[in-house]
């Protein structure tokens, strides 16, 4: 990870479901410079880590998250690679996932891509859970 001139930016909300979530979903794809900060269009932001954390979650409840990742709105081309983030249960109400997760074709040298998509599974028979998805990142002034 880049050292030089650079700026942490810690606990940075990347996005905030609906409370309570009603059912399966997704985020569409966004742009981190609308969600995070506008200096993601100006600026290159090196990732650390995401944690998703998860509220309300009772009983037999679980979410399963993924979080896509795209060079741009219309995501022509695919997803660029996947993190799939360890299933929240009433338990354990959060998840840590490292830059770059699950993407083998990413480094942590790699720069987090402009655009994003999160989806998630509700699982069990109440529905009373949301979640927020905190990014990590490192920008280069």
């Amino acid at each position: 990870m880049p050292t030089n001139r650079g700026v942490p930016l810690w606990h940075q909300i990347v996005y905030t479901s609906a409370d309570p979530l009603t059912g399966n979903g997704n985020s569409g794809i966004l742009a981190f410079e609308d969600q995070v900060n506008d200096l993601f269009a100006t600026h290159v932001h090196y990732g650390m880590s995401f944690v998703l954390v998860g509220t309300d979650i009772v009983t037999d409840e679980t979410l399963d998250l993924t979080l896509d990742f795209y060079t741009e709105a219309a995501g022509v081309g695919g997803s660029l690679g996947t993190i799939t983030f360890d299933q929240l249960v009433a338990g354990g109400l959060t998840d840590m996932e490292p830059w770059p997760g699950d993407i083998t074709a990413f480094s942590i040298d790699t720069p987090v891509p402009p655009y994003f998509k999160a989806t998630w599974v509700l699982g069990g028979s109440a529905k009373s859970m949301a979640f927020v998805l905190y990014g990590n990142f490192w920008r280069i002034e």
